[in-house]
């Protein structure tokens, strides 16, 4: 079970990294300033 959380934890950093990488080479991509937005106004 521990070892199915730390891969569920490594799967999610790497989600979390790939964003953020998109939005730093590609500032004009759809997902990025969207979701930006809706965190921004949440």
């Amino acid at each position: 079970m521990i070892a199915s959380m730390i891969c569920g934890l490594l799967m999610s950093l790497l989600i979390i990294l790939s964003f953020s990488i998109m939005q730093d080479k590609k500032p004009h991509f759809r997902i990025g300033p969207s979701m930006q937005k809706n965190l921004l106004s949440d």
